[in-house]
């Protein structure tokens, strides 16, 4: 499913959806943080692509370790999602290196 279709799904359900895409905005890594810091979510989902996978496991491990310590305005994250071609060919690869 293309994740602006389950978005729209979710809210048509009631849910509160934020869409917030750093890459087609041109968002540096502060900006991203502060847009996310802003927001405080419950649950993050990102689609990755096998080419940046790995710089997408070090941001699931720096929210994972730094943000719930040391952000007190960001709220415990429930979970974060990994979701896209490489992730569904290789989910064990992705859960061992988040």
């Amino acid at each position: 499913m293309v994740p602006a279709s389950a978005a729209t799904l979710l809210k048509e359900q009631g849910y509160e959806v934020v869409w917030m895409d750093a890459t087609s905005e041109g968002w540096g890594k502060e900006e991203f943080e502060k847009r996310l810091k802003e927001e405080s979510p419950n649950l993050i989902v990102f689609e990755v692509k096998t080419p940046v996978i790995k710089r997408y496991w070090q941001i699931v491990n720096e929210i994972k370790n730094n943000w719930r310590r040391t952000a007190s305005q960001l709220q415990e994250i429930t979970n974060i999602v990994l979701i896209g071609d490489h992730v569904t060919a290789l989910p064990k690869e992705s859960m061992e290196n988040c």
